[in-house]
């Protein structure tokens, strides 16, 4: 059971629009310097989301059909590269062209991800440099970014326990005090999300309501009630449909998990083996011609 924390995230001002719309790519608003009331939002953002990795951390993001847990996740994850200059990696293309910009991360380049990073280990260990590495050095794709898994049960089940690329998922939720991610994870149920690792590690808990007279004007909004694990505080905010529904396509394509699990191990096209290689090949050079 959480303490209540009086703090009420302010709802952002309206972006540009006499009607509500927005009328440029959010990227734009990123060039502008902060002003007062963005200073203190990011500051009660730190707070919101403080865990023993700084804001690094698992959010799982449940709710009914329609809650609005696709919002708040497009949401979080544009505050965090306005305010922590965190880029976006999302499992979906669904994002609008208003977001601006995404790096689409499906199935088989999470795979080619985890495999880099296993070879790169391998590599520092056959020069005799393992105690060099870390995950800034690396040069991997998933480090210190907002990372968005929409409908996750499909990857992170509790009836996944056996499947390769689940355990993968899994694991990638164990490293966030590591590679300095924020991962958030959307489901209908957060018990349908593994016990063993991404429900029983999560560091936040969302749960998405929706509703449908804000501040009496008749106009949908949604509510979220988040709960910080680590700190024992919680939070609420409330986002307008109207608004930030406008970042996403609502209906659209939710990319399937592949069932990799038919395999002994994973198997990749021979073109994405050779981009293994060749960024293995580059990796070598660069220890060996610039590390000294």
């Amino acid at each position: 059971m959480t303490s209540e924390n009086p703090l009420v995230i302010p709802e952002e001002k309206d972006l540009i629009s006499e009607n509500g719309d927005i009328k440029i790519p959010l990227c734009e608003l990123l060039k502008k310097p902060l002003a007062d009331w963005e200073l203190r939002e990011k500051a009660e953002l730190t707070e919101m989301l403080h865990t023993a990795g700084g804001i690094s951390g698992v959010h799982l993001i449940w709710g009914d059909l329609g809650g609005g847990k696709s919002m708040y996740m497009v949401w979080l994850a544009f505050k965090l590269r306005k305010y922590f200059g965190m880029e976006t990696i999302i499992d979906s293309p669904y994002l609008t062209p208003l977001y601006g910009k995404a790096e689409l991360m499906l199935d088989e380049d999470f795979v080619k991800e985890q495999l880099k990073l296993v070879a790169l280990i391998k590599l520092y260990k056959k020069l005799g440099r393992i105690q060099e590495l870390d995950w800034e050095s690396a040069g991997v794709t998933l480090y210190k970014k907002a990372v968005c898994w929409d409908e996750a049960y499909a990857k992170l089940s509790v009836h996944q326990t056996a499947d390769k690329l689940a355990q993968a998922y899994n694991f990638m939720t164990l490293q966030y005090r590591h590679n300095g991610c924020v991962i958030m994870i959307v489901s209908p149920d957060a018990n349908q999300i593994n016990r063993q690792y991404a429900n029983k590690f999560a560091t936040h808990a969302v749960h998405c309501t929706r509703k449908e007279n804000y501040m009496g004007s008749g106009e949908l909004y949604c509510l979220y009630d988040i709960d910080n694990l680590k700190t024992k505080q919680s939070y609420r905010r409330k986002l307008r449909a109207s608004k930030w529904g406008q970042l996403f396509n609502s209906e659209g394509i939710i990319a399937p998990k592949v069932a990799f699990e038919k395999f002994k191990s994973v198997k990749l096209s021979d073109e994405d083996n050779r981009e293994i290689d060749e960024w293995l090949e580059q990796k070598e050079w660069e220890l060996t011609h610039k590390g000294g």
